[in-house]
């Protein structure tokens, strides 16, 4: 009877472990939580600024576990397009930096119930031109062992994003020898500039049109 209860109970820890690995629980969200179907693709044009000057491009992609179980997952990345520069992730742990067309997994991890987490990503473009790149999530089974090892688990969602990093007097037809002048200027910080500075600069137009300028 011992051994009956002992096998059924194994029995159920593998059911468990099997339903927290369905790449059905996992899903694509925004920063601000909301979903981002399957297929969908999206166009990215912001940019930041590190604190070391470097200009990227942030994906604003998240991944969430909608269970309420542990979850192992890992991303497959192809890079469709890369006109200069590199693109990086940092998911679910280490980060990989990639600067040719390619397609290439990340490490798998564990993600909690209801965890939600930041895939890390962004093109980090050296000029002017674009970068495409597709993200699709796989489900991973751990196995036994230290340092723990996965199994390949099913396929998950597929989002494509679309970077461009454009002269913004390009993109929004704005010329500042033209008839559209600039009226004022500003950091992004909000302090006014009396002339370009390095970096992100927020431009206002004697049209009313306000626009992010990048200097190097």
């Amino acid at each position: 009877m011992k051994k009956i209860l002992t096998s059924v109970l194994f029995l159920l820890l593998c059911s468990t472990m099997l339903m927290a690995q369905s790449a059905g629980t996992l899903i694509f969200v925004d920063n601000n939580g909301n979903e981002i179907s399957d297929g969908a693709t999206l166009n990215r044009q912001d940019v930041a600024e590190d604190e070391f000057g470097e200009i990227l491009m942030p994906s604003g992609l998240c991944i969430k576990n909608t269970s309420n179980d542990i979850a192992g997952v890992r991303m497959i990345c192809t890079i469709k397009t890369l006109d200069n520069g590199n693109f990086q992730i940092c998911f679910p742990t280490n980060c990989i930096s990639k600067g040719a067309v390619e397609t290439f997994n990340t490490p798998a991890g564990m993600i909690s119930g209801n965890q939600t987490i930041d895939l890390q990503s962004e093109w980090i473009p050296k000029t002017y031109g674009k970068c495409s790149v597709s993200y699709q999530v796989q489900a991973m089974t751990p196995l036994s062992g230290f340092p723990p090892k996965y199994e390949e688990g099913e396929l998950g969602p597929t989002v494509t994003i679309n970077y461009e990093y454009a002269d913004p007097a390009s993109v929004n037809g704005i010329d500042d020898k033209g008839n559209t002048t600039v009226t004022a200027r500003y950091s992004i910080g909000g302090t006014p500039l009396s002339a370009p500075q390095h970096g992100i600069n927020i431009v206002k137009m004697r049209d009313g049109k306000t626009i992010k300028q990048i200097n190097k």
